[in-house]
């Protein structure tokens, strides 16, 4: 016990001594003057988090203190215009205008620490989820999250580089599999509600919740949005909210998003496919497409449910949602490399399966295949091949169907020993 104590300590020590570092790192380089290091307004994602929270708070709530807004930053990043790049709900700007009284360097470093904490969280969290079923010793326990760490760590060091909000999703997807695997409906709609704030693209995970007979949490997380709309009121009040909503907020979803779709950094299997066949105007089709390939997913996963033992068989809650996490991600018409943290979920769950019924070593050279995709190669290493299909080759999204694969494969295959 003293051992695994030890040892536990040290992955957490590990874990934050490079966070700190990292944390530290980006907060030197966003707290550069523009004329020094223009890093922080050229790559930090999380300016636009800041300045929008200062303009939902300042110019909404009729703030004389609007023109003294920090000028260090105003040269480069338009404060007037309206809401640039920001696609997630009021709320959650409203959830950033504490961090948004600071100066954008601090505000960053506190944001980074939330981050941490929210990483190691999720962690400690799909650790009670995933080893409840028992057949594991504390020793498999710690190596099936170090693995999952290393295995995330790429996607973990782009959020703090960027002050993205994908680990803070990621905590909210693990609070999310943590209640509907223990049939929580409540807290689960509120924490599925909770990641549709930042991701919509999760939204059509609700047409399986409905499909599979979970219609409660689809009601629940109805209600929830409907609540979330109300919160952010507090500030500018009713008219001003929806005019936020209708007039600002929708537009720059639709308006952004449609011309992002072909940005060489979209790392969706559905813009692959497309941009590697070279179909004319492909952008016509690749929501139709994305839809298509979900819903033949999400097919075959009810038929899985209908046709296994799901009632009873405690591995199948962590199954399916780690499934529909990683469908998500192939199949979104936009997503970026941030955003596949989330497959630590996933990764956790294939981990936990794998050590708790022991197949041997072979099948980890599939788990080496997705580390050399996601992490070694690089998600832009394709780019400037002069040949088509190379040129739009996405290991993030190849490895993430390896994942998939192996997820369901192993999983199956299990479940036929126990049958027979």
């Amino acid at each position: 016990m003293t051992k695994n104590r030890l040892l536990i300590a040290g992955i957490l020590l590990s874990f934050l001594v490079v966070s700190v570092i990292a944390d530290i790192y980006y907060y030197n380089k966003v707290s550069l003057p523009p004329e020094d290091g223009p890093w922080q307004i050229a790559y930090s994602d999380f300016r636009v988090f800041w300045t929008t929270a200062n303009d939902f708070y300042l110019r909404y709530a009729n703030d004389p203190a609007y023109g003294p807004i920090d000028r260090r930053y105003a040269a480069i990043y338009d404060f007037k215009k309206e809401f640039y790049h920001f696609r997630y709900s009021p709320l959650v700007a409203f959830a950033f205008v504490p961090l948004s009284r600071l100066p954008m360097g601090l505000a960053l470093l506190v944001w980074s620490v939330i981050l941490n904490l929210s990483f190691a969280a999720t962690i400690l969290i799909l650790v009670y989820a995933f080893s409840s079923k028992g057949g594991l010793n504390a020793g498999k326990k710690i190596a099936a999250s170090a693995i999952a760490m290393v295995l995330a760590a790429v996607f973990y060091l782009n959020n703090l580089a960027l002050g993205q909000t994908d680990i803070f999703v990621t905590f909210l997807l693990a609070m999310f599999l943590l209640a509907y695997c223990r049939g929580r409906d409540i807290p689960a709609a509120i924490a599925f509600s909770l990641v549709l704030q930042f991701k919509p693209f999760f939204l059509p995970a609700l047409i399986y919740l409905f499909l599979s007979g979970r219609r409660r949490i689809v009601l629940y997380t109805g209600i929830a949005l409907i609540v979330s709309l109300a919160i952010p009121m507090v500030i500018p009040g009713y008219a001003r909210e929806i005019f936020y909503i209708n007039g600002e907020w929708v537009k720059m979803i639709f308006g952004s998003v449609q011309s992002q779709l072909s940005n060489p950094k979209n790392q969706s299997l559905t813009y692959m496919l497309l941009n590697s066949l070279g179909v004319a105007g492909w952008k016509i089709f690749v929501y139709k497409i994305s839809a298509v390939f979900y819903i033949i997913a999400i097919s075959g996963l009810l038929w899985i449910k209908r046709r296994s033992r799901a009632g009873t068989d405690p591995d199948f809650c962590g199954f399916e949602i780690s499934v529909l996490i990683l469908i998500s991600l192939l199949f979104s018409p936009l997503i970026w490399k941030a955003s596949f943290v989330y497959s630590v979920i996933p990764v956790m769950f294939a981990l936990f399966l794998r050590m708790r019924r022991d197949t041997g070593g072979k099948d980890y050279v599939f788990l080496g295949l997705y580390f050399i995709l996601t992490s070694a190669l690089g998600s832009d290493i394709t780019k400037k091949i002069p040949v088509q299909w190379l040129s739009a080759f996405k290991p993030l999204a190849a490895g993430t169907v390896i994942l998939l694969v192996y997820i369901a494969v192993h999983y199956l295959s299990g479940h036929r020993r126990a049958d027979s």
